[in-house]
């Protein structure tokens, strides 16, 4: 069981990273297209007049800025790339640490995590989908470890965006937050992940972390998320729970978590 979830969770975040990497392709291969060779050659010609070399110029200046800007967006879509393939590598150094010894808890910066998790995001406008994140994130600070609460929070984070997407909504829209709370006299933070996708009836509230249950359908590796989730939040003192309004009516995921230790 172990195993799948940890596959699971890995499979996740390697999709994200191999559409980088395919997009990063196609935007450098753009450039295999300009024709800036034959316009510098043209320019050497004797016969070329001044009219014809004022726009071969504008050509080759105008190519040189697409150039500019394509090397821009590669730019960053391999600094995201490379965040991503961090949390792989962190994810595996995990797995090989609790081999041997059970992770350590460690405060934790809610809205830095947060940020990371959120680059396991489809990088596409297709879907028209907004992530915002609450202002209270900035001081939030929780106890657990670092890299289980990072698949956690990407997992709800990538159910959210998929939900909306099942639900064809032309706008999308996933808010991340957080607060403090008192629980039996002891200080808790609620990071809650809220979003307008399919959402769900409320005989699902009480099936939904169970191992099996999911909403997808023709996935075989699904069922499989959700319930790692809440065994994963349970093991560092906390709990999670889920709510919606209906079917249609979107979703809220909050992760109850033992407030960072001073």
């Amino acid at each position: 069981d172990m195993a799948a979830e940890v596959m699971h969770n890995l499979r996740n975040a390697m999709t994200p990273v191999i559409n980088g990497l395919e997009r990063l392709r196609d935007s450098l291969s753009v450039a295999e297209n300009l024709r800036v060779d034959e316009a510098v050659e043209q320019l050497t010609d004797a016969e070329c007049t001044i009219d014809r070399k004022q726009k071969i110029l504008e050509y080759i200046r105008v190519s040189f800025a697409h150039v500019r800007t394509i090397n821009d967006s590669a730019s960053a879509e391999l600094a995201t790339v490379t965040a991503q393939a961090r949390q792989v590598a962190g994810m595996l150094s995990e797995q090989e640490k609790l081999a041997r010894v059970a992770p350590v808890a460690e405060n934790v910066a809610v809205g830095e995590l947060l940020g990371e998790a959120a680059n396991i995001l489809p990088r596409d406008e297709a879907h028209g989908i907004e992530l915002s994140f609450d202002e209270h994130l900035v001081a939030a600070e929780v106890r657990g470890h670092r890299i289980g609460l990072l698949q956690v929070m990407g997992n709800l984070i990538l159910n959210a965006y998929e939900s909306i997407v099942r639900s064809g909504k032309r706008r999308g829209e996933i808010v991340l937050a957080a607060c403090d709370e008192l629980v039996d006299d002891r200080k808790m933070v609620r990071v809650t992940v809220r979003d307008n996708g399919s959402g769900f009836d409320p005989s699902t509230e009480t099936e939904i972390f169970r191992r099996g249950y999911s909403s997808k359908t023709n996935v075989a590796e699904s069922g499989l998320g959700l319930h790692w989730c809440a065994n994963a939040v349970a093991g560092m003192g906390g709990m999670i729970s889920a709510e919606s309004d209906g079917e249609g009516r979107g979703a809220q995921f909050h992760v109850l978590l033992p407030a960072a230790e001073l």
